[in-house]
C-alpha cells in the first residue's frame, strides 16, 4: 500500500538521527573544540585587533570548505551505506516506501547532520565573538558561506553515492569527482615543462581557469571570508570584511539543484543487484578504467623516469618516457579492471583493444605536446592584451610602460628564435655537470635564468622561464637577447625594484659596512652615493656584468662587498611589481600587499644565481601599523667613486684599492686558501 505522504516519510529521518546520532556527535564535538574553547579563552589584553582577528580566524578554520568536504562526505556515505548491502537494499525497499520519499528522507537528514551542528555551534559561540568584536552580520555571512558549501559538497557526495555500489567505491567517486580535473592538468601541464620550451616548473593546484571543475579546489581557493589586515581601527577592519566568491558559490548552487534531480533519477533507475558492485551502473567503467590508466600510469612513468634520468627530462628522453607511461598505464588499467570485476579473470580481447585505444589517444596527446602543436611553448601575446610586466634576470624589471611592454616581448621572440642554440647550450651544462674541469668549461658555458611574466589585462597571467648561455660573442650582438635585455637593466628600473616609485618615502636610519655600523646622517649619506653611482654605471647589476666575475674551483669568486641600509616607510610602501600592480602578485585573490600573519610581502625574489650587486627591500616585519622596516642591501667595489669618498670621510677606508683588499681577503677566506 502506497504511502500518504507524497514526498518523504519523517520516520526515516528520524531513524536515521538515532542511528548515526555518534556521527553528528562527533561534528559537534570537532567544532566545539575549534570555535567554542578557543573564543571563551581569548586574552583581552592581546589588543581588540588581534583578539577580533584571531575569532575571525577561528570561525574561519570551523566552516572551511575542505572540513565540510570531509564531514559532507562521510555522511553522505552513511545515510546512504544500506544501498551498498544487498541484504540491506532489498530489505529497504521491501518497504511501502517510494524510491523517491527513501531518496528525500536520507537527503534531507545527512544534510542536517552538517547543518544543525554548525548552527547550534554559532549560536553557542555568539556571546564570546560579539564581546571580541565580531558582529551578527559577520557571523551570517560566514554561516551563509558554509551553507553553500554544505549544499554543493553534500549534492556531490550523493551524487556519486549513486553511481557507487560499493562504500569504498563511493568514497574513490567522491575524490574522483572533486578533483580528477585538477589532477589531470598538473599532469598534463607538467609533461609540457619537461618536454616544451620555456614552461615553468611550479604548476600550482589552485589556480587555472578550469578548475571549476575540481569543486573543493575550486571553492577552496576562491570563495573565503577576508578582510584587511592594513586597517588601524576595529572599525576599518570590520567595514573590511567581505565574501571573496559569493557569485562562484552561488552558481555551484544553482548547479547542485541539477545535480541533485540527477542523483534523485539515477536512485529510481538503479538496479538492487547492483548492491556490492563498485559501479552501480557498468557504463562508469570504461570511465574508471581510463581516468585511473591515464593518471597513474602518466603519474609512475615520470616518476621512474626521474630516478632514471639523472640530470632531468631531455629531448632525447621523450620515448622512453613514453614507453614507461604505455607500461604503467597497462598496469593500473588492468588493476582497475580487476577492481571492478573483482577478479583475476579480466584479460578478454574486448579489454586489449579498449587500452590500446586508450594508449593511442594517450601517446598522440603527448606527441601533440611534445610539438607544441597547440602553441602553448611558442605563445607570444600581443602589447594590446598586456597591463604589466616582470622580468626576472640578474634581478626584477617592472612596468607596465607600453614600451618596456614591446621590449619585453621582443626579448621573449628572440628566446623562441635561438630555442635550439639556447637548448644546445643546457645540454652541454648538463654534460660539464658530469666532468672534472670546471674551469675550462665554465670559460665558455654558463646560464642565467630569466623569468619572464605578463600580467594580461583579462585578469591571466602567462609566465615563461628561460635559461641564457653568457658569452662575449653575445654580448657584443646589439640585436642579440643579451643586448635586448641590457637595454632594459637601466639604474631607473633597478632603483623602482628596490625602493619602488617613491623612495622618499623611506628614511634610512643605520648603514651596516664591515660589521660597523654608521648613524643616521651617514646612512643618507651613503644612500645618496649609491643612487649616484647606480646611476653613473659604477654598480655591477646588469647580466653582462656576471662575466666580469671568475670562477675556478668550482665556485664564484666575489668582486665586491656588501653595505647594508636598514630604515623605515611609510605603510603604503610597495616595491618591485607589487608597486605596479598595487599589490602582491603571489598572494591569494582579494589580498592586500600584506599577509595574514602580519608581514610585508612584495612579491619580489634575490637571485643569487651568480650573484647580482642590489637586492631588494627584503620582506619586513611590520612594527607598528603605520611603519614598515625596510633592509637594502648593495655590493660595491673600487669603482664605485662616490661611495667611496663617503666611506673615506666616515673613516670607513683610507681609499679605494682597500675594497680590492678586502674583497680579496674575502674570498681567500671563502676559499679556504688564506
Amino acid at each position: 500500500m502506497d504511502s500518504k505522504r507524497s514526498f518523504f516519510k519523517p520516520v526515516l529521518i528520524q531513524n536515521n538521527i538515532k542511528r548515526f546520532w555518534p556521527a553528528w556527535a562527533l561534528h559537534l564535538i570537532v567544532l566545539f573544540f575549534v570555535v567554542i574553547m578557543p573564543v571563551y579563552n581569548m586574552r583581552p589584553e592581546s589588543g581588540e585587533l588581534s583578539v577580533f582577528e584571531s575569532t575571525l580566524d577561528f570561525l574561519k578554520t570551523a566552516y572551511h570548505p575542505v572540513l565540510i568536504f570531509c564531514f559532507a562526505a562521510l555522511f553522505a556515505l552513511l545515510v546512504f551505506s544500506w544501498m551498498y548491502s544487498a541484504r540491506s537494499c532489498n530489505m529497504m525497499h521491501a518497504f511501502p516506501v517510494k524510491r523517491s520519499q527513501l531518496f528525500t528522507a536520507n537527503y534531507i537528514s545527512g544534510l542536517s547532520f552538517l547543518v544543525i551542528p554548525q548552527a547550534v555551534i554559532l549560536l553557542a559561540a555568539m556571546p564570546g565573538c560579539l564581546f571580541n568584536g565580531l558582529t551578527a552580520g559577520i557571523m551570517g555571512k560566514i554561516f551563509l558561506l558554509a551553507l553553500a558549501c554544505d549544499f554543493t559538497f553534500f549534492t556531490i557526495a550523493v551524487l556519486c553515492c549513486m553511481l557507487a555500489g560499493h562504500l569504498l567505491s563511493g568514497l574513490v567517486y567522491i575524490l574522483i569527482f572533486n578533483s580528477v580535473y585538477v589532477i589531470m592538468r598538473m599532469l598534463f601541464t607538467t609533461v609540457q615543462y619537461t618536454y616544451g620550451y620555456g614552461i615553468r616548473e611550479n604548476v600550482s593546484a589552485i589556480s587555472g581557469k578550469g578548475n571549476f571543475l575540481s569543486p573543493i579546489v575550486y571553492i577552496t581557493a576562491n570563495c573565503e571570508v577576508r578582510y584587511d589586515m592594513r586597517a588601524v581601527t576595529l572599525q576599518e577592519m570590520l567595514a573590511s570584511v567581505r565574501i571573496e566568491g559569493g557569485l562562484v558559490l552561488i552558481l555551484y548552487c544553482i548547479v547542485s539543484i541539477g545535480i541533485l534531480l540527477f542523483a534523485l533519477y539515477l536512485y529510481q533507475k538503479r538496479n538492487l543487484e547492483c548492491a556490492g558492485e563498485m559501479s552501480a551502473f557498468p557504463a562508469m567503467n570504461p570511465i574508471i578504467r581510463w581516468i585511473v590508466g591515464t593518471c597513474c600510469g602518466l603519474a609512475t612513468g615520470f616518476f621512474i623516469g626521474s630516478v632514471i634520468f639523472d640530470h632531468g627530462y631531455t629531448a632525447a628522453t621523450f620515448m622512453p618516457m613514453v614507453v614507461l607511461t604505455v607500461i604503467f598505464s597497462l598496469v593500473w588499467f588492468m588493476l582497475s579492471e580487476m577492481v571492478l570485476k573483482k577478479s583475476f579473470r579480466i584479460f578478454r580481447p574486448g579489454i586489449w583493444i579498449e587500452w590500446a585505444v586508450m594508449c593511442a589517444l594517450l601517446m598522440s596527446l603527448l606527441g601533440a605536446i611534445k610539438a607544441d602543436a597547440f602553441h602553448i611553448s611558442s605563445r607570444v601575446p600581443e602589447e594590446k592584451e598586456v597591463y604589466a610586466v616582470l622580468v626576472e634576470g640578474n634581478y626584477e624589471i617592472a612596468s607596465k610602460d607600453p614600451e618596456d611592454i614591446q621590449k619585453t616581448i621582443d626579448l621573449q621572440k628572440s628566446f623562441l628564435e635561438n630555442q635550439k642554440d639556447y637548448q644546445e647550450a643546457q645540454k652541454r651544462y648538463y654534460e660539464y655537470l658530469d666532468q672534472t674541469n670546471y674551469e675550462k668549461e665554465m670559460e665558455t658555458i654558463y646560464l642565467q635564468p630569466v623569468t619572464i611574466t605578463y600580467f594580461l589585462k583579462d585578469g591571466d597571467r602567462l609566465e615563461r622561464t628561460y635559461y641564457l648561455p653568457l658569452t662575449e660573442e653575445g654580448i657584443q650582438d646589439p640585436s642579440g637577447t643579451t643586448a635586448i635585455l641590457t637595454e632594459m637593466e637601466t639604474p631607473e628600473s633597478a632603483m623602482h625594484m628596490m625602493l619602488g616609485n617613491d623612495d622618499a618615502s623611506i628614511h634610512f636610519t643605520e648603514a651596516v659596512f664591515d660589521e660597523k655600523v654608521i648613524d643616521e646622517e651617514g646612512a643618507q649619506e651613503i644612500f645618496a652615493a649609491l643612487k649616484k653611482d647606480l646611476e653613473e654605471g659604477n654598480i655591477h647589476y646588469r647580466t653582462e656584468d656576471l662575466l666580469k666575475r671568475t670562477y675556478r674551483d668550482d665556485m664564484w669568486t666575489e668582486d665586491s662587498i656588501r653595505i647594508s641600509l636598514t630604515g623605515t616607510a611609510d605603510g603604503k610602501y610597495d616595491s618591485g611589481i607589487s608597486s605596479v600592480l598595487g599589490k602582491s602578485p603571489y598572494e591569494q585573490p582579494g589580498d592586500g600587499p600584506y599577509s595574514d600573519y602580519g608581514y610585508y610581502y612584495d612579491g619580489s625574489y634575490y637571485f643569487s644565481y651568480g650573484g647580482n650587486n642590489i637586492s631588494h627591500a627584503e620582506t619586513a616585519y611590520i612594527s607598528s601599523r603605520d611603519l614598515t622596516n625596510v633592509s637594502i642591501d648593495f655590493w660595491i667595489n673600487a669603482e664605485c667613486e662616490n661611495t667611496c669618498r663617503v666611506l673615506i670621510k666616515y673613516g670607513l677606508i683610507k681609499d679605494p684599492s682597500d675594497l680590492d683588499r678586502m674583497i680579496k681577503e674575502y674570498n681567500e677566506i671563502y676559499d679556504g686558501v688564506g
